[in-house]
């Protein structure tokens, strides 16, 4: 069922804005330290295409709707999802970085363009990328150099 349009924007601005902010914390990230993971965790680089292909799994659902097929997801917690991540982002083995966060803009452009008429369009199928979006960009803050 399509939703009001002052709806249908305000959530699309609410996606955009946690995307942006998200863009802007991997772009705060200096260059040369981009494709260098911290110890405990993955570098900006692969933060960039772990998020672009979450991205892409929306695309698809939305797609997967729009054909009447049901809602799929990959696992969303566990060993099961954790597998999932790490196989999806050995497929970029070896992606430079300015590749990655090109493929970073490409996934949610396309997104969006999908988001802005689908009527499946629900708070409730963005609160995980709005989530997932803030919980990267914090840590991707916390990395940032001191001023």
């Amino acid at each position: 069922m399509a939703i009001p349009i002052r709806e249908r924007l305000k959530l699309l601005q609410r996606v955009s804005a946690d995307w942006l902010d998200l863009r802007r914390a991997l772009h705060a990230i200096p260059a040369q330290r981009r494709a260098t993971a911290p110890p405990d965790g993955w570098s900006a680089r692969d933060i960039a295409i772990h998020v672009a292909n979450w991205d892409e799994e929306l695309t698809r659902v939305l797609l997967d709707l729009s054909e009447g097929l049901p809602e799929s997801w990959p696992p969303l917690s566990g060993p099961e999802r954790d597998a999932w991540n790490a196989q999806r982002l050995a497929e970029f083995a070896g992606l430079p970085v300015d590749d990655a966060l090109d493929y970073f803009e490409q996934a949610h452009f396309e997104l969006m363009e999908l988001l802005e008429q689908s009527p499946y369009l629900s708070a409730e199928l963005l609160k995980p990328a709005t989530d997932h979006y803030r919980q990267h960009a914090q840590s991707l803050r916390r990395r940032q150099p001191r001023r």
